[in-house]
């Protein structure tokens, strides 16, 4: 299952995203791959080239930014997120605190 957490800090925003989905292999998982390409997106907005991986398996993403910008798509790409989540529960939760 991929947990995302999305949650304020020190006046800016910060995303995690830990597992893979196992849908279907690695590499042909239509959901890893959604949430992979929405996290590169955030990692962009925050100014960087792609997100930080924070594990050798590529198994955690941590994001974070105090910019208005980030914030803005950050309501956007969560809300997509969230979509996802809501379509295939048993593979994605979205977790805000």
């Amino acid at each position: 299952m991929i947990i995302i957490r999305i949650a304020e800090v020190d006046g800016g925003a910060a995303v995690t995203v830990r597992g893979h989905s196992e849908r279907a292999e690695k590499g042909k998982d239509i959901v890893c791959a959604a949430i992979s390409a929405l996290a590169n997106a955030l990692a962009k907005a925050a100014g960087w080239e792609q997100a930080g991986i924070a594990d050798d398996d590529g198994d955690v993403v941590y994001i974070t930014s105090r910019s208005i910008g980030f914030k803005t798509v950050l309501k956007a790409v969560s809300a997509t997120m969230e979509e996802i989540a809501g379509q295939y529960p048993e593979d994605v939760k979205v977790v805000r605190s």
